[in-house]
């Protein structure tokens, strides 16, 4: 397998926050990324024809990597939270928020209108998600650089 690249853990974490499957091929690195059909309308899948017939051609060469799921992605929130100062009342909106009925919007709803913090979260998922990215790396036992 190729080592992978740290511009390749950020194109897979930016392709994977806009609701892309991501397959990575496991001798060349060639990263495909599909549109979810969860997240996409499934006429999206015209665009990707050739990345499609690509895959389904050589399919034993590329490897699928997981997205995070619901799960992960609340406790990527949480982690957010916990790092706020106790002092900040953001943080104590944020947790009650989190232990609400429809925590998502509700949590997205008080970063939208948190001015600086807004930024700080936004950064703070794009490092969590690189983060989910090598974890699945160091899962495959596929070196990175």
């Amino acid at each position: 397998m190729i080592p992978i690249t740290q511009e390749l853990i950020k194109e897979i974490a930016d392709n994977m926050l806009t609701g892309c499957r991501c397959y990575v091929h496991t001798e060349t690195g060639q990263l495909i990324a599909i549109p979810d059909d969860d997240v996409y309308e499934s006429d999206l899948k015209e665009l990707f024809a050739d990345d499609l017939k690509e895959l389904k051609k050589n399919k034993k060469s590329y490897r699928e990597l997981d997205k995070p799921e619901s799960r992960d992605s609340f406790e990527f929130m949480v982690n957010f939270t916990e790092h706020l100062s106790d002092d900040n009342p953001l943080k104590h909106r944020l947790a009650l928020v989190l232990e609400m009925k429809s925590p998502f919007s509700n949590f997205n709803h008080q970063i939208d209108n948190s001015g600086e913090y807004r930024q700080q979260w936004f950064t703070f998922k794009d490092e969590a998600y690189k983060q989910w990215v090598v974890d699945q790396f160091d899962r495959l036992n596929w070196p990175i650089q």
